[in-house]
């Protein structure tokens, strides 16, 4: 006899998720809300108190929203964009640190071309056919903010 294994987020609903596009400008999408926050004020100040910001920013609005599992997209290799990867890598870090403060489950990391299939059935997509093809599937119009779209797409 096969034991069934119990799928770890089933309990969850689509109101308990965050979607999030980590970067200067990380895209963010629940169900009451979605857009893109700034850190980049952050980082040229003397404090440089850019991954607090985004830390604090966060755990605000995780505990606002009730968010119980976050989908973020993923990191991947990109050449010639190693101060990028690095910058993603740190937030990746900043996140996984809040997940395990606030008692959360580890995030679930979508690769980038899964979010781009889903919206556009094609794993090259450009930023904009990705903003269309979110608009046509979820009716949410992101306004041109690529950030925001694959918030939505998490």
């Amino acid at each position: 006899m096969i034991k069934k294994i119990k799928n770890p987020y089933e309990s969850f609903t689509k109101n308990d998720l965050l979607g999030l596009d980590m970067a200067i400008h990380t895209g963010y999408y629940c169900m009451n809300e979605g857009g893109t926050w700034d850190f980049s004020k952050f980082k040229t100040t003397k404090e440089n108190n850019e991954h607090k910001a985004f830390r604090n920013k966060l755990i605000d609005f995780i505990e606002e929203n009730n968010i119980k599992l976050i989908a973020a997209e993923d990191l991947i290799y990109m050449p010639g964009r190693f101060n990028a990867l690095r910058k993603l890598g740190e937030y990746r870090g900043v996140l996984l640190e809040v997940c395990e403060t606030l008692e959360l489950p580890a995030p679930i990391f979508i690769p980038p071309s899964h979010i781009k299939i889903t919206a556009t059935n094609k794993g090259n997509a450009t930023k904009d056919e990705v903003m269309k093809g979110i608009k046509k599937l979820y009716g949410i119009d992101t306004n041109g903010d690529d950030n925001w779209a694959d918030a939505v797409g998490c």
